[in-house]
C-alpha cells in the first residue's frame, strides 16, 4: 500500500510537470506567432483605426496591476479572458501602450489592491520602456488599505504620496478591508484605518480629488495568476454596498463612520423587508 502511494504521488507529480511544460509550449508558440502580427498592425495601421481594435478587445473597465507569474509587472483586464492582448510579450510594446492608454481613456479604473509599491514603480516603468505618461493617462484609481497596513504606516504613507502624481479631478477608490470579522469588530477596525487614513484624504481632497471610500468591495476571479501561481483576484465595476464620499457624508472621520452606520442599518431593514438595495442607497443622500 505504501509503494503504491509513492508510485501515485510521482504519477502525480510527473503529470503536473508535463501539463506546466505543454501550457509553457502552447503560449511560446503563441506569443511567437502573435507578437509579430500585433507590431505590424501598430506600424501600418493609423492611431484612428488602432483605436478601434483596442477599444474592441476591452470588455471590463478595469485595469488591476499586478506580479505575474514570472514575478513582473503585468496588468489585468478585469475577468476577462483575453489577458494575452494585455501583455507586452503578446502585443509588443506599442500595442501595449495603445492598449492601456485605450483603457485609460475609455475611463477604466487602474487598481493597485494591496500593492502600494507598484504605485511609484509602474509610473517609472511606463515611462522609461513604453514612453507613457499613466499620471495623466489614469483618471480613476483603486487601491486597497487594511489594519495591517498600519503596522508601517510610515512605509504606506511614503508610498501614497505618489498618488499626487495623479491629474487633480481624478477619483480615488480607498478600499478598505475588514475581513469576516463581528459587527463590532468590523466597525472598530474601519474606525482604526479612516482616522489614520482621514489627513491624507484631508490632502488628496484639497489638491483636488474625488475621494471614494469603500469598505470590503466583492471581489471576482480573474483569468490570470499571481507570481505564486494563484488566481489573482479583482475588484469588479459594481455599485458597492458601502461606498461613501464627500458628497453623501460630511467630510470628517465622525461623519464617514456616521455615513457606515446608517447604511448598514439601511441594508438591516432592506434585508428585512425585500426592497431594492441600490435604488435605496441613492435615495439616502
Amino acid at each position: 500500500a505504501i509503494k503504491q502511494k509513492r508510485e501515485l504521488r510521482k504519477a502525480g507529480l510527473e503529470l503536473r510537470a508535463a501539463k506546466k511544460k505543454f501550457k509553457d509550449q502552447v503560449a511560446a508558440q503563441a506569443r511567437r506567432e502573435c507578437r509579430p502580427l500585433c507590431e505590424k498592425m501598430h506600424a501600418k495601421l493609423p492611431q484612428e483605426l488602432r483605436d478601434i481594435i483596442c477599444e474592441s478587445i476591452i470588455s471590463d473597465h478595469n485595469a488591476t496591476f499586478f506580479h505575474g507569474e514570472n514575478h513582473e509587472t503585468t496588468v489585468a483586464n478585469g475577468t476577462s479572458p483575453l489577458q494575452h492582448c494585455f501583455e507586452p510579450a503578446y502585443t509588443g510594446k506599442g500595442m501595449h501602450k495603445d492598449m492601456v492608454v485605450s483603457l485609460g481613456r475609455l475611463g477604466s479604473r487602474f487598481d493597485f489592491r494591496g500593492h502600494h509599491e507598484l504605485l511609484g514603480t509602474v509610473f517609472e516603468q511606463y515611462l522609461v520602456e513604453f514612453g507613457l505618461d499613466l499620471a495623466t493617462t489614469i483618471k480613476r484609481i483603486g487601491l486597497l488599505v487594511t489594519e495591517r497596513d498600519l503596522k508601517t504606516r510610515e512605509t504606506m504613507f511614503e508610498r501614497l504620496e505618489n498618488l499626487f502624481k495623479l491629474s487633480p479631478g481624478t477619483a480615488m477608490y480607498i478600499f478598505i478591508e475588514t475581513g469576516d470579522k463581528t459587527l463590532p469588530q468590523v466597525k472598530r477596525q474601519f474606525r482604526r484605518v479612516l482616522r489614520v487614513l482621514f489627513p491624507l484624504l484631508h490632502r488628496l481632497k484639497d489638491a483636488g480629488y474625488l475621494i471614494k471610500i469603500v469598505m470590503n468591495p466583492p471581489y471576482l476571479s480573474s483569468a490570470v495568476k499571481n507570481s505564486n501561481a494563484s488566481t489573482f483576484s479583482v475588484v469588479p465595476e459594481a455599485p458597492y454596498r458601502y461606498e461613501i464620499t464627500p458628497d453623501n457624508a460630511q467630510f470628517t472621520a465622525a461623519g464617514f463612520e456616521d455615513k457606515l452606520e446608517k447604511v448598514r442599518r439601511l441594508l438591516a431593514t432592506l434585508y428585512l423587508s425585500g426592497s431594492d438595495l441600490y435604488s435605496a442607497l441613492k435615495s439616502m443622500d
